[in-house]
């Protein structure tokens, strides 16, 4: 499905667990992992739902996005274009193939030892990047897309984009791409997985494609490394979109992804980049 899809019928936010900020103090993210929890759904603004023709509009439905595609959330008609939702949860498929994605770097030492990790095991993977990390480390940029990986758009500073008016998230998503340049893919993932009406339009006028998951390890929040393992093992299946981080802190996350490689691989898996954000 083309990246240059138009959002602009979307009447929904979105609110999926997940990514840590961009310091080196942990994020704050629900206590539990979103393929257990209900996601809380929130009615748009006046001034969020505007541009769209009230024929179009979705009604709101609580619905577990975290269960990705296999949540039924398309068949209670959210969010609307379906084929949105179908492809920010990646493409649906019957081969094993997984799509890693790593958030919030590019962070030295552990994009590194990502990077090291991923070459090791024949992986490739998605990176969103946030615009101040990318500023102050443009030669991992060099590094990711050397590697036979893709970079996606985190926003400048991981605000939460739903929070500020369009010409706000605008500057956010469209920094990052002034900053990375043409190696940037046409995608985006909103920062702690938050995404309306306003901010799915935007993205869209920058012709960035909305990519969220369908597992994850919950490694922004204490946990061991093998809870974290546990985790991942459940979230596999062909076409699975993986949440990590490559930021501060995340040795875990290392460490559970040393472990998984070599798994996945013993499972018949291969790793591919997201491929709304291939250039």
């Amino acid at each position: 499905m083309s990246a240059r899809l138009s959002l602009s019928a979307f009447a929904v936010v979105m609110i999926v667990a997940g990514c840590s900020a961009t310091t080196s103090q942990p994020a704050t993210a629900p206590p539990t992992p979103p393929s257990t929890s209900p996601v809380q759904t929130v009615e748009p603004t006046e001034s969020s739902a505007e541009s769209t023709p009230a024929a179009t509009r979705t009604a709101i439905k609580s619905v577990n996005w975290g269960d990705g595609r296999n949540t039924q959330g398309m068949s209670q008609g959210v969010p609307n274009p379906q084929d949105w939702y179908t492809a920010a949860f990646g493409p649906q498929t019957s081969e094993k193939i997984l799509y890693l994605t790593f958030d919030d770097g590019p962070w030295p030492p552990y994009t590194d030892q990502v990077l090291s990790l991923l070459a090791k095991n024949n992986a490739k993977a998605t990176f969103f990047v946030t615009g101040n990390q990318a500023q102050q480390h443009p030669d991992y940029l060099q590094r990711i897309v050397a590697g036979g990986h893709a970079l996606g758009d985190h926003s400048m500073t991981h605000a939460d984009l739903v929070g500020l008016n369009r010409a706000q998230i605008r500057s956010e998503l469209a920094s990052v791409q002034r900053i990375v340049g043409p190696a940037l893919g046409a995608c985006m993932r909103p920062p702690y997985g938050l995404i309306d009406t306003k901010v799915a339009s935007v993205s869209a006028d920058l012709n960035l494609m909305p990519i969220l998951w369908t597992a994850h390890a919950q490694d922004w929040s204490p946990g061991s490394v093998a809870e974290m393992v546990t985790m991942l093992k459940a979230g596999t299946e062909p076409g699975a979109v993986i949440l990590l981080h490559d930021s501060a802190g995340k040795e875990r996350t290392i460490s559970a992804t040393k472990q998984m490689l070599p798994w996945w691989t013993a499972q018949g898996y291969r790793f591919e980049t997201v491929p709304a954000c291939r250039v």
